[in-house]
C-alpha cells in the first residue's frame, strides 16, 4: 500500500509540473507586450527559455540601456538610467551572447516606465522555469549582480503601502461606517451613496457620497492598481504620487494586453498568411497569373449525399451540391490557351435542364459527340431545351476541338435559323 501512495504522489507531482510548463509556455506565446516593449527577439527568447517574470534587487549599481549594445558602443552611449544598489527592478527575460548576458529589466523613473537592458560581463545561468515548479526545493534566483525578491517580501511591501492608503483615506471627511449585512445592502441600493470596497468587510461597511467616491478612487489609484509597481520599482529616491501623479499605461499597450487581442491577433495573422501564400492558377506555358477565364462549362453535378434517383438526401445537414466545371483560360502575357477542371461546392439545387454532352476526356467520344449534336440540331428542339443552351454547348464543343471552325459556323447558323 505504501508503494501505491508513493506512486500516486509522484504522478501528481509530474502532473503539476506539466501544468506549470504549459501555463508558462502559453503565457509567453501570448505575451505580445514583450515584443513591443523590447523587440521580437526578446519575445522569442522568452518562449525558448520558458521565462517567468519576477521582482529582483540590484546588488551592485546597474546601468540600464534602451537596447542591447556592442562593447564598443557601450563606450559612447549613456545609459537611460543608473539603478543604485538595493533598488528593485522587474526581471523580464535575458539574452545570451558568446561571453556575456543581457538582462531585460523594467523600472520606473517618476511616472515614466523604462524598458531596457543591463549587461552582465559573463554568462550566467538563469532558470526561470524550474524555480517555479511545484514541490521544487530550488532556491530563488541569485548571483553577484542581482537576487530574486521573495513573494513574502513583495506582499509585505504591498501591506505597508496599503496602510498608507488607508491612513490617507481616513483623512477624508464624511466617510461613514455602518454595521450589518442589511445596512450595507441598503447603502448599496441607495442612489446617493457608495460603499468603499477597499476597507469594507462582509459585516462592516464604509461609505461616502458618490461625489466624494471619485476622490477615494483617485487616492486608491495613487497607491494600488496600476500604480503599485510605480512605487515598488521606483528608481527615484523620493517619489511623491500626490505631486508627480500616477502612471498611465499607453492605450496601445493596454489593448495588446487584453484577452480579445491575444486571441484575435493570431487568427488575423493566420488568415493573412493563408491569403499571402494561397495557391493560385498559373499559365502552364509562362507561369503568369495574369489570365482571363474565357468559358466555364458544367460537366457534372451531384450532391455529397444523394439518393438512388439523384435527389438530395435530406437526412444529412452537410450536403452541398458538388459541381464539376471545365474552364477555358487565356494567358494575357503569352496568349496561351488551356483548359482545367475545377470542383466547386454550393448550397443550391441541381439544374433542371442540365444534360452534359461532353465527357471529362473529349478525345474519347469525338465521333459520338458530333453525331449526337447533328441529331439534336436537325430535329425540332424540345421546349425544355433553350436555343441559347444549344449555342453555348456548340461553342464548348468547338473550343474543345471536336469540330473545326467551318463546321462551327454552319451548325451555329442552323441553330439560329431554327430560332
Amino acid at each position: 500500500m505504501a508503494k501505491e501512495k508513493s506512486s500516486g504522489g509522484g504522478l501528481l507531482a509530474i502532473l503539476a509540473i506539466i501544468i506549470v510548463f504549459i501555463c508558462i509556455l502559453v503565457a509567453n506565446l501570448f505575451n505580445f507586450k514583450i515584443a513591443v516593449s523590447y523587440d521580437p527577439g526578446q519575445y522569442l527568447a522568452n518562449i525558448w527559455h520558458f521565462h517567468s517574470d519576477f521582482y529582483a534587487e540590484a546588488k551592485p549599481p546597474l546601468k540600464i540601456y534602451k537596447d542591447i549594445l556592442s562593447i564598443a558602443e557601450l563606450k559612447h552611449n549613456e545609459p537611460t538610467i543608473h539603478l543604485k544598489s538595493g533598488k528593485r527592478f522587474k526581471f523580464k527575460g535575458y539574452r545570451e551572447r558568446e561571453h556575456i548576458t543581457w538582462v531585460a529589466a523594467k523600472v520606473f523613473k517618476g511616472t515614466n516606465v523604462i524598458y531596457g537592458y543591463f549587461m552582465v560581463p559573463e554568462k550566467i545561468q538563469i532558470s526561470t522555469f524550474w524555480s517555479k515548479v511545484p514541490l521544487s526545493k530550488t532556491e530563488l534566483v541569485s548571483n553577484k549582480y542581482f537576487k530574486e525578491i521573495s513573494n513574502e517580501s513583495t506582499d509585505a511591501y504591498r501591506d505597508n503601502i496599503n496602510k498608507i492608503f488607508k491612513n490617507k483615506l481616513h483623512e477624508i471627511k464624511n466617510i461613514k461606517r455602518v454595521v450589518g449585512g442589511a445596512k450595507i445592502e441598503e447603502i448599496k441600493e441607495s442612489s446617493g451613496y457608495k460603499i468603499i470596497p477597499y476597507i469594507s468587510t462582509d459585516n462592516v461597511g464604509y461609505y461616502c457620497s458618490k461625489q466624494e467616491y471619485q476622490t477615494v478612487e483617485g487616492l486608491f489609484n495613487r497607491y494600488q492598481g496600476d500604480n503599485f509597481e510605480t512605487h515598488y520599482l521606483q528608481a527615484n529616491l523620493k517619489y511623491d504620487s500626490g505631486n508627480e501623479g500616477v502612471f498611465e499605461e499607453n492605450p496601445f499597450m493596454k489593448i495588446i494586453g487584453k484577452w480579445y487581442f491575444k486571441i484575435g491577433f493570431p487568427i488575423l495573422i493566420l488568415l493573412f498568411l493563408k491569403l499571402l501564400f494561397r495557391t493560385r492558377e498559373k499559365c502552364p506555358n509562362c507561369g503568369s497569373t495574369d489570365f482571363n477565364i474565357e468559358d466555364k462549362h458544367l460537366l457534372s453535378e451531384r450532391y455529397k449525399h444523394e439518393k438512388k434517383d439523384g435527389e438530395r438526401d435530406q437526412r444529412y445537414k452537410d450536403n452541398p451540391l458538388i459541381n464539376q466545371f471545365q474552364v477555358s483560360m487565356k494567358c494575357n502575357s503569352c496568349g496561351n490557351e488551356w483548359t482545367e477542371e475545377l470542383m466547386e461546392e454550393t448550397t443550391g439545387e441541381k439544374s433542371k435542364n442540365f444534360s452534359p454532352n461532353i465527357s471529362s476526356d473529349p478525345s474519347k467520344d469525338k465521333e459520338i459527340e458530333v453525331e449526337e449534336l447533328n441529331i439534336e440540331l436537325e430535329e425540332e428542339p424540345p421546349k425544355s431545351f433553350v436555343a441559347s443552351d444549344k449555342l453555348r454547348m456548340l461553342k464548348t464543343v468547338f473550343k474543345n476541338g471536336l469540330i473545326n471552325k467551318e463546321e462551327y459556323k454552319q451548325k451555329r447558323k442552323m441553330v439560329i435559323d431554327q430560332i
